[in-house]
């Protein structure tokens, strides 16, 4: 992450660097000085990509519904976007990871002989 000053915000907010194709980072100071001044209490993000819009919104204390074309960003962006109340501990990481690598380890075997490169897996 790295900082991006907002003119007329009281602090200094981080956001994500990407090399996302239509990232809206570079626009964010831009966006900020066209809504500052609107009243509102929700935001609806429909092309939401590297979500860095919604960000800004959620740091505005906005809600924020954020959607995205790509399944992929549309999950992460639910998560960490729209999600206020779900917090992971360390032991639900560990067991999410537990079973990852437990289906990788099957997928390898499964494939053996198929994939002709085979980075060895850090235990």
């Amino acid at each position: 992450m790295s900082k991006l000053y907002l003119n007329g915000l009281p602090q200094t907010w981080l956001f994500p660097t990407t090399r996302y194709r239509g990232s809206k980072r570079k626009i964010l100071g831009w966006i900020w000085k066209k809504i500052n001044n609107l009243e509102f209490n929700t935001a609806l993000d429909l092309f939401g990509g590297t979500s860095v819009v919604s960000l800004l919104f959620k740091r505005m204390d906005k809600q924020v519904t954020y959607n995205d074309y790509s399944h992929f960003n549309k999950l992460t962006g639910i998560a960490f976007i729209e999600n206020d109340s779900v917090k992971l501990t360390d032991e639900d990481i560990k067991y999410i990871l537990r079973k990852v690598k437990q289906k990788i380890i099957l997928l390898v075997r499964l494939l053996k002989g198929y994939i002709f490169i085979m980075q060895k897996m850090n235990g």
